[in-house]
């Protein structure tokens, strides 16, 4: 069983050794015979992930990657605010940061994004009761140890997030708790500019997992709800 990711562990080197770009980096930090090493150079390389500001190489990733440009982002912001303020019925935060999470999602698409928020306050309204939390309303379910946040960032920028499937007990939670844990945990991540520019990566650990259980999890009204959910581009995606 995973302990709680508060320093970088063999997930994170997981995650690292799949950039090929770093593979020689990797290889002279994995022959290493000190454990403690191996962990000191990770730590170097690595930022936490409540790093906040963009770093100067991941504002040029925003323009080649995204678009994104002083004069883009503007004319991308005041349009999107526009078609919001205009849509009758529909009020919601309208703030610079909160709309680019959105447009960053969508590359500076301004009606693919406001499909996106369309979508997200649908499910909202639909759902009141798995997305309307915060963590404390939500702390037994959380210390079920099925998900994890790593504190430390990919090597790329993005997000870590560990779903324990197998620490999943279907007699004790349902597919709504699995979604609310998931969806709280996206929404707080999303907040930082970093995991916007650089999306977020996904492990599924598979260990223990019992075809009923995978059945359980895998439940077309879940995977529906998760798809639509997000706000944040999945880089990648990890099986083991």
């Amino acid at each position: 069983m995973y302990e709680p990711l508060n320093e970088t562990t063999e997930a994170d080197i997981h995650v690292i050794s799949n950039n090929e770009k770093n593979s020689c980096w990797i290889s002279f930090i994995l022959s290493s015979t000190s454990r403690s090493l191996r962990i000191k150079c990770l730590l170097m390389a690595l930022l936490p992930f409540w790093t906040m500001e963009l770093t100067p190489e991941m504002v040029k990733r925003a323009e080649s990657e995204l678009g994104e440009t002083p004069t883009v982002k503007k004319k991308a912001l005041e349009t999107l605010r526009d078609l919001i303020e205009n849509e009758e019925g529909f009020h919601i935060p309208t703030d610079d940061s909160y709309l680019l999470r959105f447009l960053r999602a969508k590359k500076y698409d301004v009606k693919r994004s406001f499909k996106c928020i369309k979508s997200y306050y649908g499910l909202k309204s639909t759902y009141p009761q798995m997305f309307s939390n915060v963590p404390s309303d939500i702390k037994e379910l959380l210390e079920k140890n099925f998900l994890y946040l790593t504190m430390n960032r990919g090597f790329n920028g993005e997000g870590v997030l560990i779903f324990l499937l197998g620490q999943v007990d279907e007699n004790l939670l349902t597919v709504e708790d699995l979604f609310k844990a998931g969806v709280l945990t996206a929404d707080i991540g999303v907040e930082t500019e970093i995991s916007q520019v650089c999306g977020s990566s996904l492990i599924f650990d598979f260990k223990d997992v019992t075809l009923k259980k995978l059945a359980y999890i895998s439940t077309p009204k879940c995977l529906s709800l998760l798809v639509k959910g997000l706000q944040v581009k999945i880089k990648s995606k990890n099986f083991s």
